[in-house]
């Protein structure tokens, strides 16, 4: 098997990895008929701030000022199972994107389009579906009202799919923490569905990032290998990545051997690559913080830092700071670029919230300035052919994944099996 174009990885690494489970840990575009990939939107799971606002026939409910965080993780973005090349030409030798395949990811998925499916359908055989689709969620005097137990970004989303469902008949995105998988959000007239719970979640969201260590470890160690870089046993060495992507090496006095690992892992996007798989590690499901090396306000700034690099051909320290807004040298608020981007990118559910999550990160980073807010810097070791997690409790790296193991009932999670049911 060939992974970006590197030479071939070990067949029963590839096999035991691979043949598994593909996790929703945020949402996956749907295509006809095509298995795709998921993967997260956000290299990170920042904390965003967003007002209850939403408005239908000239209405606005929720309306009160109440703040609360929700995870940009949950929002994500089709790749395909190579890295396209960046900017400059250049295709990254580690990938942070690993599709994983398991029985469970069809029946999360048959079970989101028979609910929100039958819902599409009933709204379309009414004068205005989409208005008829917003009060199921927004409006507690609709007969068919089902937000009774929905928190208010729930019903958002809610109403997002089904919204994707009639216009499309088909999801914008899918997102593993949809409340109908816990059996919240449901009506009377809703089939009967198959309830996988935050315990099923969680195990399934924990084998994806395990699958994802396992290959983004191989990648490194053949880019290591096909350049004739070996390391000595035992030797740990720390990889520190800044957040414009600069990686460092520490743990040794060979400057040599430093300078030839951060001359391979700072091309070709590698480091970018190795930043993202960190992020990804760093927070659960449900975006529980687990490592005491992202700090909110750095992780906020890295997230709008991520949004210009991504959708605009700008980045942040290029534009101008005036009266709120960030200007490019034409004095165009770079919020219009980012929005034309994300417009591009999604169809149906999703690309919305995307950009009100991110205007309101630029007005607060406009707010508090960026100076004072320090850099977001991200580390993991290296020694003896496996990566490990810094600062957290739960890791993915060698001996660091008992607590998988006993979510898994004991378990093994290198074994293939442990995965076949939730």
């Amino acid at each position: 098997m060939y992974i970006n174009g590197t030479a071939p990885i070990c067949a029963d690494r590839v096999d035991r990895t691979v043949k598994t489970v593909e996790i929703l840990t945020g949402c996956e575009r749907q295509n006809t008929g095509d298995d795709l990939l998921i993967e997260d939107k956000f290299d990170s799971a920042p904390v965003i701030e967003y007002y209850n606002n939403y408005s239908s026939a000239g209405k606005t409910v929720n309306s009160a000022s109440i703040q609360q965080p929700v995870q940009a993780e949950t929002l994500a973005v089709l790749d395909d199972t190579t890295v396209n090349s960046d900017k400059n030409g250049n295709t990254p030798d580690i990938n942070k994107h690993h599709p994983w395949e398991c029985p469970v990811r069809k029946d999360i998925i048959d079970t989101l389009y028979k609910v929100y499916g039958q819902r599409a359908a009933e709204s379309k055989r009414t004068s205005d579906p989409l208005k008829h689709a917003w009060q199921r969620y927004f409006d507690p005097n609709a007969r068919h009202y089902v937000g009774h137990d929905l928190s208010d970004y729930e019903k958002r989303w809610s109403y997002d799919s089904e919204s994707a469902m009639i216009l499309h008949d088909r999801f914008g995105c899918l997102w593993m923490a949809d409340p109908i998988l816990e059996g919240r959000g449901l009506g009377r007239t809703d089939p009967a569905i198959q309830r996988f719970g935050p315990v099923g979640v969680n195990r399934v969201n924990s084998g994806f990032m395990l699958h994802k260590r396992n290959m983004v470890t191989a990648q490194l160690n053949d880019l290591l290998s096909r350049n004739g870089i070996f390391l000595p046993q035992n030797l740990r060495l720390s990889f520190i990545i800044d957040s414009q992507y600069r990686l460092r090496v520490t743990g040794t006095d060979d400057e040599n051997l430093i300078k030839q690992i951060e001359t391979l892992l700072n091309s070709n996007g590698n480091s970018a690559q190795l930043h993202g798989h960190i992020l990804q590690s760093t927070t659960t499901r449900d975006g529980e913080r687990i490592s005491n090396q992202i700090q909110d306000d750095s992780l906020r700034m890295y997230n709008v830092d991520w949004a210009i690099r991504r959708y605009t051909d700008y980045i942040r320290q290029d534009l101008e700071l005036v009266d709120g807004k960030f200007l490019t040298k034409d004095g165009v608020d770079i919020f219009e670029h980012i929005k034309e981007g994300i417009a591009k990118e999604f169809w149906g559910g999703g690309g919305g919230i995307l950009a009100e999550y991110t205007l309101r990160d630029l007005e607060w980073l406009a707010k508090v300035g960026p100076e004072n807010i320090p850099e977001m810097v991200l580390t993991i070791d290296f020694e003896n052919g496996n990566l490990f997690d810094v600062g957290q409790p739960y890791g993915y790296g060698l001996g660091q994944t008992g607590w998988i193991s006993d979510i898994l009932g004991g378990k093994d999670p290198h074994d293939t099996n442990s995965w076949l049911t939730l």
